[in-house]
C-alpha cells in the first residue's frame, strides 16, 4: 500500500503550504551509493519528503499540488507567494525575456530577475557590456522599437524599461500569486548581466531553474536594493 501524508510546515500556518510525504513499496529505497542525499529526503520511518507542497480537497478526495517547497517565497510581511506562478506570468507578458527568477525571501515585496538570451562563447564573462544578444532577441527588440545588441544596451534603454514596467503592472493586476488571500505584488526587477547557464549550475539538464544554484544572482540583487 502507498500512504500519502500532508504535514503542515512548521514555519507556515497556511494549509496550502503543507508538505506532501509519501511512503510505500513503490517509493524508491534511496539514491544509489549516496547515503547523504538519501538521508536528506527520507524520514527515519522511511517516508519520502517529495519537496512538493499542497493540500487535500476533501470534497473530491484529490491531492492538490500547489508548488515546490523551494519555490515558496516568504516575505518579511509574513506573506507567502509562489515563485513559479510569478515567473510563468512574467514570461507570458514579456516573451522577449529568456528566464525569470522571482525572489523576495526576507523582503517586503517580490523582485524579478530577468535575463535575455545571449550568444554563447567559450570563456564568456558576466560582463553585460560584452554579452551580445542572440539574433532573434535583437530582432524581437527591434519590433518593440528598441535598438540594442548587448545586454548593457538593453539595460540602458528607457523604452525597454517602460515596456517591462507595463508588463509588471499587467501581471500584478491580473494575477494572484499569494498562498492565501494576501497580495504579494512584484515591485522591482533587474536585468542580469548574462543569461542563466547550465555549466554554472543555474539550470537543470532539462533547462529548468535550479534554485539552489541561483544564490549568487540573489545576493547580487540584494546588494542593488
Amino acid at each position: 500500500d502507498t500512504r500519502i501524508t500532508v504535514r503542515r510546515r512548521p514555519d507556515s500556518e497556511k494549509a496550502r503550504c503543507s508538505r506532501i510525504l509519501v511512503k510505500g513499496r513503490n517509493v524508491m529505497m534511496g539514491y544509489y551509493l549516496d547515503p547523504a542525499a538519501t538521508a536528506q529526503v527520507f524520514d527515519n520511518d522511511g517516508t519520502l519528503q517529495t519537496g512538493d507542497c499542497g493540500e487535500v480537497d476533501w470534497s473530491t478526495q484529490l491531492l492538490l499540488v500547489e508548488a515546490r517547497e523551494d519555490a515558496i517565497i516568504k516575505l518579511s510581511t509574513n506573506h507567502e507567494a509562489m515563485a513559479t506562478s510569478i515567473e510563468l506570468a512574467m514570461r507570458k507578458e514579456l516573451p522577449v525575456v529568456s528566464n525569470v527568477v522571482a525572489v523576495g525571501h526576507g523582503l517586503p515585496f517580490i523582485v524579478c530577475l530577468l535575463t535575455l538570451e545571449t550568444i554563447p562563447s567559450p570563456g564568456q564573462s558576466r560582463d553585460a557590456k560584452q554579452a551580445r544578444l542572440a539574433p532573434h532577441v535583437v530582432a524581437a527588440l527591434e519590433e518593440m522599437g528598441v535598438s540594442a545588441s548587448t545586454v548593457e544596451e538593453a539595460r540602458q534603454d528607457k523604452d525597454l524599461t517602460q515596456k517591462i514596467i507595463h508588463g509588471v503592472q499587467r501581471v500584478n493586476k491580473h494575477s494572484d500569486f499569494a498562498l492565501g488571500s494576501d497580495a504579494a505584488p512584484v515591485k522591482r526587477f533587474f536585468i542580469l548581466s548574462q543569461d542563466l547557464r547550465l555549466e554554472d549550475g543555474e539550470l537543470t539538464p532539462t533547462l529548468e531553474l535550479r534554485r539552489s544554484g541561483l544564490r549568487p544572482c540573489v545576493v547580487a540583487c540584494r546588494l542593488c536594493l
